[in-house]
């Protein structure tokens, strides 16, 4: 038998972790609950409620009512985000690279929730990466986006490869609507991110090895969040942006409005779904046809 979340409607839910999950769900009273992997003794606490496992449903103490929950994770090395009615954001779990952005720096949060330092007003947020995590957060009002935590190879879009332990604010472009993200638990994190905007457009930056964020070129990585390169007349007609992979075998899925989809990156799996694998990666978006 197991204790379900408030009788109030849920109105979101986010799952992390791998073989090692942790499940979150908010109510629309404002609730946040978690289930599930929280690193157990030495563990990163990323359910917000210590670091004990949970085997039942629990709520997590926060100091506002929350409308959203995004988390990431890999084994032991998982963080977690909560936005508040009000605008602000707490954050729990490992903090090895900053992602949770909140003081002291690099010291994971195993308890209740912390603030994230800096951040009001915010609209959206998103937690990335599994075990070298990085977080986003948008604010719909002046169209601030932030960016903090792991950063190796630019994922963050701020010019250069150095982590980020609280948030900083990236270049303009529209608002934010939706950041996607490659992750990989291992000896390196090979992350490449993905902005969708407003506006329709989408940018990317980080690994860039097999062409994955769509600039018309390999190797080198991209430290700010670039246009990516589409046909013309496609930039403003995006609705939906994915990543894909392991290890540094990654790619880029976008879907404009006239139902078509682009992709660009390592394809030696087939994984871009252009019918072949010759070139075993594309550096621009390529047409999937169906």
């Amino acid at each position: 038998m197991t204790n379900l979340p408030s009788p109030s409607p849920v109105i979101d839910i986010e799952a992390a972790g791998g073989a090692q999950g942790t499940v979150f769900a908010i109510t629309a009273n404002g609730e946040a609950w978690s289930v599930g992997y929280s690193g157990g003794s030495g563990g990163s606490g990323q359910t917000g409620l210590g670091t004990s496992n949970q085997t039942l449903w629990k709520k997590v103490v926060l100091p506002a009512s929350c409308i959203k929950v995004r988390a990431t994770g890999s084994g032991a090395y998982g963080h977690t985000l909560w936005l508040l009615s009000d605008g602000r954001v707490f954050a729990a779990g490992y903090n090895g690279y900053g992602q949770t952005g909140t003081n002291p720096p690099n010291t994971s949060v195993t308890g209740n929730p912390v603030e994230v330092t800096g951040l009001t007003g915010i609209t959206s947020i998103w937690a990335m990466g599994g075990q070298f995590g990085c977080s986003f957060a948008s604010r719909s009002s002046d169209s601030a986006f932030f960016a903090w935590g792991c950063n190796n190879f630019g994922q963050l879009g701020l010019g250069d490869q150095n982590h980020r332990s609280a948030p900083t604010q990236s270049p303009r472009y529209g608002i934010v609507s939706a950041v996607g993200a490659s992750q990989y638990n291992g000896t390196d994190c090979y992350t490449h991110t993905v902005l969708l905007d407003t506006n329709g457009n989408a940018y990317a930056s980080g690994y860039n090895g097999y062409g994955q964020c769509g600039v018309g070129y390999a190797s080198a990585n991209v430290l700010t969040h670039k246009l990516i390169q589409l046909p013309a007349g496609v930039q403003g007609t995006l609705i939906q942006v994915g990543t894909m992979g392991y290890h540094s075998y990654t790619g880029t899925h976008i879907l404009d409005t006239r139902g078509r989809v682009w992709a660009c990156g390592y394809h030696g799996g087939y994984m871009l779904g252009l019918g072949d694998t010759n070139p075993t990666y594309q550096t621009l978006p390529q047409r999937v046809n169906f």
